[in-house]
């Protein structure tokens, strides 16, 4: 669900400063006064959005920051209108509920990597300026034909997942990586697709989406099945990094990878400086680490650096502690240099 209240607080953007857009009404109530400036208009099939901003320079500038505030308060006008199984609605992902950790991880960092979905068909229908109280201010409505944008995004997910089909009955072969590679480029087709339908949720009058097809299904279910096989090994390279190794072979098992000895997919090779203090009664322990991925064939991936923290009563506790947020560490990398392979 995560994934769903980032996508809202990004369509939301600025709207802290929705306040803002409260329409204070001109003196006198003058017949001039556009009625969408006092009231925010009504109509089947369209969202709207009024903002306004005084004048204290620029009054170009203030009516561009009207026209932003205007298109964040259509956006909250459509946020408040959302039911309480919105989340349960535009959830698109397989397998109810068995996503480890770490495919969680390679998601979002596959997600992190897309242009967000825009919602085109918002624009800025009219625009006014007058007083109030003696000052000038600044007027923007904005409107959105949630047909039309809905129309749009349904159009774009039916490209993404024509994009889909041909990986749909591929058969790749090989390793298990080399199976997963050939897969992979589907990874941010279902995240595009997702977005929009997220977005197609949040825009259409009936509040709902359109489900993933079964094939697509099922394609995502085998690239889960085939990151969840992944296995990976951990090779201390030094003694400070022997004493890392059980607690950071625990915790990447917690987070859903296999670790394992022989015939590894990929190696994490670890060398470490752990040194540590106490103080009020609590110990401290600091893991400078250097992390080397290398794939099957020996080739390497990705080398990072990591300082880890953990604090505790216990000095093992504390050193435990150090190894967890090491293998979080770990578990980003290992989907970075999943990613990696795109290129």
């Amino acid at each position: 669900m995560a994934s769903n209240k980032a996508l809202l607080l990004a369509l939301t953007g600025s709207l802290w400063l929705a306040g803002c857009s409260s329409q204070p009404t001109s003196e006198g109530g003058r017949s001039d006064v556009p009625m969408w400036v006092e009231q925010v208009p009504q109509r089947s099939g369209f969202a709207y959005g009024v903002g306004s901003m005084e004048v204290y320079g620029d009054p170009v500038q203030a009516q561009q920051r009207a026209a932003d505030l205007a298109r964040a308060d259509l956006v909250s006008q459509l946020k408040v209108t959302i039911s309480g199984d919105f989340e349960n609605q535009v959830t698109e992902r397989s397998g109810t509920g068995r996503e480890t950790e770490i495919e969680r991880v390679v998601r979002q960092q596959v997600r992190s990597q897309i242009k967000p979905v825009e919602l085109d068909e918002v624009h800025i229908s009219e625009q006014y300026s007058g007083q109030y109280n003696g000052r000038q201010y600044a007027y923007a409505l904005a409107e959105l034909d949630r047909s039309a944008a809905a129309a749009r995004l349904r159009q774009r997910m039916a490209d993404v997942e024509q994009q889909l089909q041909p990986l749909v009955a591929s058969a790749p072969t090989g390793s298990r990586m080399q199976q997963l590679q050939r897969l992979l480029p589907a990874m941010p087709l279902f995240e595009q697709r997702q977005q929009l339908a997220e977005q197609l949720a949040f825009v259409s009058t009936s509040r709902r989406s359109e489900p993933l097809p079964t094939d697509l299904q099922h394609l995502q279910e085998r690239i889960q099945t085939l990151i969840g096989q992944l296995q990976v090994a951990v090779v201390a390279r030094d003694r400070d990094a022997e004493k890392l190794e059980t607690a950071v072979i625990q915790a990447l098992t917690q987070q859903g990878l296999r670790v394992q000895s022989q015939g590894a997919d990929l190696t994490f090779e670890l060398e470490a400086d752990i040194s540590g203090r106490y103080k009020n009664q609590s110990h401290y322990v600091f893991a400078d680490c250097q992390v080397r991925i290398v794939d099957g064939n020996g080739r390497v991936l990705s080398v990072f650096s990591e300082r880890a923290k953990g604090v505790s009563g216990v000095y093992d506790m504390a050193r435990q502690s150090a190894a967890q947020r090491l293998a979080d560490a770990m578990s980003d990398a290992f989907a970075a240099s999943l990613i990696s392979l795109l290129d």
